[in-house]
């Protein structure tokens, strides 16, 4: 505590010293419990609030350690050694300070929290209100099969990443939403299988001789199970926000249940790859894909491109025509421009 000077500072630069720095004369009193011997490691103790009030009885820090001696400053109220009544013409509002100098080598400390007290007489009385919700749904989507005002129920069709908006504007024409994001398993993956009755009964065999063989055949054959998945990722948000250029948006989708765990032919393997984008000019945009690992592939850098929208655009190992060499909106099976 000796070795410290605390000092508060008001919006309009007054200053009042709360605790100050005396030569370092005196015994050894801890602020909370630090961690003494932490070998500069800067490990936090335990802290405790202290408090300056017009009103203490406990006097400065430096009075209570010089009456008790004490290991450990306790918490609670103490008096400033400037007089609070310094601050008077100070603004209220604005950026208020708190500066902790150390004066003395070899220690460290922490501040775990800070704040102000105002007395509550000088707040003006406040009026509250709720406004009433006006309308409220939920924004359209194809996999939504039912709906009431602020339900809803739906069924994906693919595995992925779904995004489903509330929409709600109170009698004050201000506008709310909330995002509700769902994450959709593939059918394959175990936690959509049922197991209650996973084999058949076989019909009992006899042999007649020791030395008689037969094949017995107790495979279990999967059944419904797509040799293609389809995974998707539906989303109502913006593309990017604020207008900066080289701006980037990512959007991950959770592919999983797939075997080989790892892709060796992309020929045979990935079909395609489409999106649905609506921007002021797509030749402005890159569109890559990221593998899990974070390989990257171009498949679109927006050369030769014009209009502002990509409908339904796939790009294909087994695509041969360029981007480019089609039109506005795009619609169809194009060539990547990197390499799949």
């Amino acid at each position: 505590m000796r070795d410290l000077e605390i000092k508060l500072t008001c919006p309009n630069g007054t200053s009042v010293v709360l605790h100050d720095h005396p030569n370092n004369l005196g015994d050894e009193v801890f602020l909370g419990a630090p961690i003494d011997d932490d070998d500069g490691n800067l490990i936090p103790g335990q802290g405790f609030e202290y408090c300056w009030t017009p009103d203490a009885t406990n006097g400065t820090f430096l009075e209570y350690a010089n009456t008790f001696d004490p290991d450990t400053l306790p918490p609670g109220n103490y008096s400033s050694v400037d007089n609070l009544h310094n601050l008077l013409g100070c603004p209220l509002n604005g950026q208020w300070t708190i500066e902790v100098t150390d004066l003395w080598l070899l220690d460290n400390g922490f501040i775990f929290t800070w704040g102000m007290i105002f007395n509550p007489d000088i707040y003006p009385n406040l009026e509250t209100f709720k406004p009433a919700i006006s309308s409220y749904s939920w924004l359209s989507n194809s996999s939504v099969y039912d709906f009431s005002t602020d339900t809803i129920s739906v069924a994906p069709k693919h595995p992925g990443l779904v995004n489903y908006r509330f929409e709600a504007t109170d009698e004050y024409g201000c506008h709310y939403l909330e995002e509700v994001e769902m994450t959709v398993l593939p059918k394959e993956n175990p936690s959509c299988l049922s197991c209650s009755n996973p084999t058949q009964e076989m019909q009992d065999t006899f042999l007649l001789c020791q030395l008689d063989t037969i094949q017995v055949d107790a495979s279990v054959l999967l059944t419904d199970l797509d040799s293609t998945v389809q995974f998707e990722y539906i989303l109502h948000k913006n593309l990017f926000s604020g207008g900066m250029h080289e701006n980037s948006g990512l959007f991950a989708i959770p592919v999983n249940s797939l075997l080989p765990i790892q892709l060796t032919d992309a020929n045979l393997q990935i079909q395609e790859v489409c999106v649905d984008i609506t921007y002021p000019e797509v030749e402005n945009l890159n569109i890559s894909l990221m593998a899990p690992d974070g390989t990257e592939m171009l498949l679109s850098n927006g050369t030769g491109l014009s209009g502002n929208t990509l409908s339904q655009t796939c790009f294909s190992p087994a695509g041969t025509t360029p981007l480019s060499a089609a039109i506005s909106p795009y619609s169809g099976l194009f060539q990547a421009e990197g390499d799949w």
